[in-house]
């Protein structure tokens, strides 16, 4: 399959959902996605445990980074500046987007959150664990088994 054809099926398999950067531009799922599996991690400030949950997001980053694999941290349903100023702030370099109606949560069929989410190159779900941090590490333990 050629690049371009790849672009094609990744364009139509992951969502179309209007995220935002903090700052208001477009945020491009699809090319997050496009050289792989990316986790994405949708979070909101006032939902049950966040902050302790947000507290695990770096670990998460990490084992990600060893895997190659790429994520962002969507907040939904949130007030933008209040929200991501309750997320580390060391540690988590990844992009922060935004998803003022929660679009992105329906569309993967998320029923509960906040949650760590592995999406494959063709924009299906492989894997997902939360809200308890208990079942992030989990998944980080799996990541981690050859």
């Amino acid at each position: 399959m050629t690049v371009a054809a790849q672009a094609l099926v990744l364009a139509l398999a992951v969502p179309a959902v209007d995220l935002r950067t903090p700052s208001g531009g477009p945020f491009s799922l699809a090319e997050l996605l496009s050289p792989g599996p990316a986790v994405v991690v949708l979070w909101s400030s006032w939902l049950p445990g966040a902050q302790e949950f947000a507290a695990v997001l770096p670990e998460v980053e990490a084992a990600a980074a060893r895997r190659g694999w790429r994520g962002v941290v969507v907040l939904f349903q949130d007030e933008p500046a209040e929200g991501l100023a309750k997320l580390p702030q060391r540690g988590l370099r990844w992009p922060r987007a935004v998803d003022a109606r929660g679009e992105l949560l329906r569309q993967l069929k998320i029923s509960r959150a906040p949650v760590v989410v592995l999406v494959n190159g063709q924009g299906l779900v492989e894997a997902q664990a939360g809200p308890a941090v208990s079942e992030v590490r989990r998944l980080l333990a799996s990541w981690e088994r050859p």
